[in-house]
């Protein structure tokens, strides 16, 4: 096989973009070129090609791809909050200055917790710098971000070192409330959901816009992904929010929602695993039939202020009817020499 017999330019036009074969020990090298090590035949695209030395490579034009000696080119992928992000996209700097902004994609039909929006770029070996930017070119944080590599056969290639995410600065007051969208006024709703039913009602408590959940499998929940940046060791936060349902009753049944902190941690190399802290909340007395206050407190402790991801999450249990949630709040908690006891 020699690189002439590859036809790129039907990938492209079934909707394959960007594609690229490892020539591990480049026996499909070109007539009159030689090249040692492993080489790489790129689609003609400028994605693939913007970073790799042009002198390394030659085009045909005719089968819309590029053949580059002695170059091995990896995928890296960055996973972050599928919500609130599908206007951002990822831009990538070599030491040169050479850029390329990527899109991100969300190939899940709902928003839920294991759900993610993610960018894919095709390296070669070197340095770069990776920043976040919304439409109008602005840097942002998506939340978070979890980085992983595509297999490769190549020694000299990328590692997840090998790209620095830039974190903007905390603007001032901005970890003072972690919830986006707590009232369920706007839109996007910014919650995720798994195993339920939702829409955005009003019949809060003030005939408000509030939360109406109705059960559709085991282990219901809805959650909302917490800024990284914002998770410092030792910090407290306070979680308050409002839930119609009979609390009597639940309790009773030992079916009452539940607050939770879901992690991703790693675990060794590139191994993840995920965990849920349980936090201390409870019903503020007296109980009542339909609207109930909730209230919690947590310290960031090192699981969270180290994890990848973390998300705030209510599970609902054993829930047979409808629920409506209102008025979710994560806020930070003042902590001075005078205050010894907290909430």
């Amino acid at each position: 096989v020699t690189p002439v017999q590859f036809d790129f330019i039907s990938a492209l036009r079934a909707g394959l973009q960007d594609v690229y074969i490892i020539d591990l020990d480049s026996s499909m090298i070109p007539d009159q070129t030689k090249a040692l090590g492993a080489s790489t035949i790129v689609s003609n695209s400028i994605s693939l090609t913007t970073f790799i030395d042009s002198d390394k490579c030659e085009q045909f034009r005719e089968q819309g791809y590029v053949y580059c000696q002695r170059t091995c080119i990896r995928s890296i992928k960055f996973a972050v909050n599928p919500l609130g992000t599908d206007h951002l996209t990822l831009r990538i700097v070599n030491e040169a200055g050479s850029f390329v902004d990527y899109p991100g994609k969300f190939p899940f039909r709902s928003p839920h917790l294991k759900a993610e929006r993610y960018f894919v770029a095709a390296l070669p070996n070197g340095r770069y710098e990776g920043t976040f930017v919304d439409q109008r070119g602005h840097k942002v944080w998506p939340s978070h971000v979890e980085v992983s590599l595509g297999d490769t056969p190549c020694l000299d290639t990328i590692s997840q070192q090998s790209v620095r995410l830039e974190k903007p600065p905390i603007l001032v007051n901005e970890c003072q409330q972690l919830i986006r969208n707590g009232d369920f006024d706007s839109e996007p709703l910014l919650w995720l959901h798994q195993n339920l039913e939702v829409t955005v009602s009003q019949r809060g408590r003030n005939n408000s816009n509030a939360l109406m959940i109705a059960r559709q499998s085991k282990a219901p929940l809805i959650g909302q992904f917490l800024d990284t940046r914002c998770l410092v060791r030792r910090t407290q936060y306070q979680v308050e929010g409002w839930v119609r349902l009979d609390v009597l009753q639940c309790e009773e049944k030992r079916s009452c929602p539940q607050l939770s902190i879901r992690i991703r941690e790693i675990v060794a190399g590139t191994e993840h695993r995920d965990r849920s802290i349980k936090l201390i909340s409870y019903f503020v007395r007296p109980l009542q039939t339909n609207w109930n206050f909730f209230q919690g407190v947590f310290t960031v402790d090192g699981r969270i202020s180290s994890a990848v991801s973390a998300a705030f999450a209510i599970e609902f249990g054993e829930l047979k009817d409808s629920v409506i949630v209102d008025s979710v709040s994560i806020t930070g908690l003042d902590q001075t020499c005078d205050d010894l006891v907290f909430n």
